[in-house]
């Protein structure tokens, strides 16, 4: 038996308990790589060659081809993306002045500055002793001496072409002349920069000269100012405007139209447009007309619009209109902040009818540069980065003289709540708000104890000369003037890409600033002050084209004059309203003056006086209603015993100011595109709203915090309230009879729902969290509308 099982062979032919040889193992390696041969198909037959009777030809692929064939392909890629925008040309507004100069060798001087452009864009000389030059006065210049002139010596203002590329291969260059009564002017030295580092650097800058005949020693500098600019085109559109009629004229009987006016560019005329006649009681606009503002960035931040409301005449004629009153709003925190809020005044001497009402509405500022792109080209990302002079420095050199203006320099802030808790910091920056003005300053990343030392100049504006300057005016509605303009508001927000969190704030009666401390101050000093423009004689040749210039740049003289102004220090000033808990009351230091200052004769106004009366007033009311509804609440419960226990009836709410705020002023109409003029589209709008719960209404379950619904559309988020509260503004806006609903759902956690009442008695509510809709029918009797 036991034979008989050794004899025995396996499934490949071995016996077993013995090994294969080489010879089987080659064998069966071959059989397994050999490919597997599938069953034919029905329609195949014996005719129809195998797979692996097939022939098999090579390609023939000549490298050369394949790289024609590549290059062709990119090429026709690229054509698609549209040229490369660092090589287009874009006008820029260049303004040059030498300042001073500085001699840093053992030897004096007396030597003027010759200024010329270089590179391939102008003409190539072969020496110093031609091309095209400006000039500077002759100045004696002791040896280790840093020359600073008194007047600056311009150069150049003018608008000029340039590419990003052709800025990096063109310079600016500098020659130093040491005068010689006796014989012919020597060039002693020689420095250069490039327009694009002109354009990159600081406003004051530096251009070392080395030595004509040794280029590695320096021998002194040459001080600059340079203003680079790139002019661009601000597609400017306006919509979702109101107007709001002061409640004591009780204005609500008369159709009104609003006439905006835009400039075209700086020291231009208006564009204007006029809207439809919108009827009483609700005045609301969706489209305010569309504008385009050529010019430079830092012109149009101190561009104003001009909103007139408009109202039939009284006279018996028809068709005629006139000016109920007018609104002045600063364009240039629009880039920003894209709500924009006026206050609407007419000239008059009686002082209740000068404040009209109130007009708002949304400013979208896009800018694009001015390139010529192929038609259906988009533009696309350049390959060599934009220069951009530092906003800060630029800023002052765009001040008029003829305003005055409230200067405020924010110094630091402390203890500020922590906004990013994943690496316990915070992006904080300022944003300041007067008079329809809003300016905001640099993001100090990571901190909580920022150090900003930022200066903000609003400029005061008048909706007419005469208030100033008439007598009789300027007795009457001036101090109403300055009361109109409202308090100075300071905000502190997170910046993560755009403003996301309320970190504090306070407003600022300005009637303080005047129980500051007298000091002499000044708007700039140490500065060079600007001199008048003086042409060459090739200049001379074009005196058409250079008397459309502006003949002076730098800093106004008049701005450097001293003026005996009053200070209001803010130390340490606490700043409420955000919904972020901090351990310690986070604080903001700043100082506020007016330069030039007030007549000492001349009393502010209190500004917040009517709003702290109206707090009173609205303190007995919210005793009342607290004490009707605790009652109501006791009763609520006998009828319905299943109810959450210890319901809330809240009437108000804290707003950043910390004021107590009746709810209802939350709701307000809001004047929507065509795009949204279905109840389906304004909900799919309302859930694209990002929800964010403050963490104590998430961990009590109580609706503690609300938020404006113009915060709420500048922030793109907002808690379960708040995305009710825009929902119910905006069904307002499509007129129809909506409510905002407080209540509980299940486990007792505080909600809120919009409930719309519709026609023959039907009820709907509108949850925004799932975007459903409930209709209730028979739940009221009535019709609305």
């Amino acid at each position: 038996m036991e034979d008989a099982a050794a004899g025995e062979l396996d499934d490949k032919g071995l016996e077993k308990g013995k090994k294969k040889t080489k010879k089987q193992m080659k064998e069966e390696k071959e059989k397994r790589m050999k490919p597997k041969e599938r069953e034919p198909l029905d329609w195949e037959d014996d005719k129809f060659p195998k797979m692996a009777d097939r022939p098999v030809v090579k390609a023939l692929l000549d490298a050369t081809v394949l790289r024609k064939m590549r290059e062709k392909a990119k090429e026709k890629y690229l054509a698609t993306l549209g040229p490369d925008p660092a090589k287009l040309e874009r006008p820029w507004k260049f303004n040059f002045a030498v300042t001073g100069i500085e001699n840093i060798t053992g030897s004096d001087w007396e030597v003027f500055v010759a200024v010329s452009e270089t590179g391939p864009k102008f003409e190539r000389h072969e020496n110093h002793l031609h091309g095209s030059f400006q000039y500077t006065k002759a100045y004696k210049v002791r040896a280790g001496i840093r020359k600073k002139f008194g007047r600056m010596e311009q150069v150049w203002n003018k608008q000029m072409d340039w590419s990003y590329q052709s800025m990096q291969h063109n310079s600016v260059q500098v020659d130093l002349w040491a005068v010689s009564k006796m014989q012919f002017n020597a060039l002693i030295g020689t420095g250069s920069k490039t327009f694009y580092d002109l354009a990159n650097d600081p406003v004051y800058q530096t251009i070392h000269a080395k030595a004509q005949q040794d280029k590695a020693f320096q021998i002194g500098s040459v001080f600059v100012l340079c203003l680079c600019s790139e002019v661009v085109r601000a597609d400017i559109s306006l919509n979702n405007w109101q107007f709001l009629p002061r409640a004591e004229l009780r204005d609500y009987s008369r159709p009104k139209k609003l006439r905006i006016g835009v400039p075209r560019g700086p020291k231009q005329k208006d564009d204007t447009f006029e809207t439809k006649e919108c009827n009483p009681p609700t005045y609301t606009w969706a489209q305010g007309g569309s504008f385009v503002y050529k010019g430079t960035k830092e012109s149009l931040a101190n561009e104003v619009l001009t909103l007139l409301v408009m109202k039939p005449s009284e006279e018996k004629q028809g068709g005629q209109w006139q000016v109920q009153g007018k609104a002045l709003i600063g364009i240039g925190g629009s880039i920003d902040y894209p709500i924009a809020v006026g206050i609407v005044k007419t000239l008059s001497t009686n002082v209740n009818t000068y404040v009209q009402g109130r007009v708002g509405g949304s400013i979208a500022v896009k800018m694009r540069p001015l390139i010529r792109l192929k038609a259906g080209a988009a533009e696309q990302d350049s390959s060599i980065p934009r220069p951009q002079q530092d906003p800060e420095s630029l800023v002052v050199y765009y001040l008029q003289a003829k305003f005055q203006h409230l200067v405020v320099t924010v110094h630091s802030a402390d203890s500020l709540p922590i906004a990013d808790p994943d690496y316990g910091s915070s992006n904080p920056f300022v944003r300041l708000k007067y008079d329809g003005n809003v300016q905001q300053s640099p993001v100090i990343t990571g901190s909580v104890m920022p150090c900003w030392n930022h200066t903000f100049y609003i400029p005061v504006r008048y909706i007419d000369p005469k208030v100033t300057s008439d007598p009789q005016f300027k007795k009457t509605i001036f101090a109403e003037e300055m009361k109109s303009k409202g308090p100075l508001e300071l905000e502190v927000w997170h910046w993560d890409g755009v403003p996301t969190e309320y970190l504090g704030g306070l407003k600022l009666d300005l009637q303080q600033v005047r129980y500051g401390h007298s000091q002499a101050r000044s708007m700039f000093q140490g500065v060079t002050m600007r001199a008048k423009h003086t042409k060459s004689d090739e200049e001379d040749e074009d005196s058409e084209e250079d008397d459309k210039r502006e003949k002076e740049v730098g800093i106004d003289p008049a701005l450097s004059r001293v003026h005996q102004t009053t200070v209001f220090e803010g130390k340490r000033e606490k700043l409420i309203g955000s919904s972020l808990s901090t351990l310690v009351t986070p604080t903001i230091s700043f100082e506020c003056y007016f330069l030039p200052d007030f007549p000492r004769d001349f009393k502010f106004p209190e500004q917040d006086a009517e709003d702290v009366a109206t707090e009173q007033k609205m303190a007995s009311s919210y005793s009342r209603w607290n004490k009707t509804f605790e009652k109501l609440n006791e009763d609520y419960m006998t009828w319905f015993p299943d109810s959450p226990p210890k319901r809330r009836w809240i009437c108000n709410y804290l707003d950043p100011s910390g004021k107590l705020v009746p709810l209802p002023r939350l709701v307000i109409p809001l004047a929507l595109p065509v795009d949204l003029a279905q109840p389906l589209h304004i909900m799919h709008w309302i859930k694209c709203v990002e929800f964010n719960a403050p963490a104590r209404q998430r961990s009590c379950g109580q609706i503690n915090f609300w938020q404006h619904p113009h915060d709420v559309l500048s922030l793109r988020r907002g808690s379960v309230q708040d995305h009710a509260v825009l929902l119910c503004c905006a069904l307002l806006g499509l007129k129809k009879d909506a409510w905002v609903c407080i209540g509980s759902v299940e486990g007792g956690t505080e909600h809120t729902w919009v409930m719309s009442r519709e026609n023959y008695g039907t009820v709907t509510f509108w949850e925004t969290t799932t975007g459903a809709k409930y209709h209730l029918a028979r739940r009221w009797m009535g019709q609305t509308g």
